[in-house]
């Protein structure tokens, strides 16, 4: 009878612990989780050349964004010029995180919150939490963490070559 009793307990606890554990994995869910990971091309040779990608609540960010800021993060969008180096994302030095956006006194509307982002470089009162800053070459904008494919799709944001063509030499022959 005892051990019929303890086993019952330990299924209780047991079912118990797993349903914890899913009620603290939703409350994470909530955040934005922000994978930096880098693929390499030419892996040890002398054109070695690094790729830098995001990964925000695991969907890849496209190649659009210059700046990328969310808290403390911030990464920089490079472009190589040769086959070696780096291209896309990369996190940016500490010190360099803050004064990348305005504070402002005005508060967000509720047509900016049902659309999920609003453009410009200053930070309106009542923004959630898991809206992250963008820049790109013609503008900014804060986005939810959801929204983001949508807001480049609707802005027709174009992408960012990862490599740039070199410039072009003029050689002059004497004759």
């Amino acid at each position: 009878m005892k051990r019929v009793a303890i086993i019952l307990l330990l299924l209780f606890l047991i079912t118990a612990i797993t349903d914890a554990s899913d009620f603290f994995s939703k409350e994470e869910a909530s955040d934005v989780e922000i994978e930096h990971y880098i693929t390499y091309s030419h892996r040890s040779t002398r054109s070695e050349s690094r790729h830098g990608f995001i990964k925000i609540n695991g969907k890849t960010v496209p190649s659009v964004f210059l700046l990328i800021k969310y808290r403390n993060l911030l990464y920089e969008f490079y472009q190589r010029t040769y086959l070696w180096g780096r291209d896309g994302y990369f996190p940016v030095n500490a010190r360099q995180v803050n004064d990348v956006f305005k504070k402002s006194n005005k508060g967000i509307s509720k047509k900016h919150l049902s659309k999920g982002w609003y453009l410009g470089n200053e930070y309106l009162k009542n923004t959630p939490s898991n809206w992250i800053y963008v820049q790109w070459r013609d503008g900014d904008a804060f986005v939810s963490s959801e929204k983001i494919d949508e807001m480049v799709k609707s802005l027709r944001l174009k992408a960012i070559p990862r490599r740039k063509p070199m410039a072009t030499r003029i050689r002059t022959r004497n004759r």
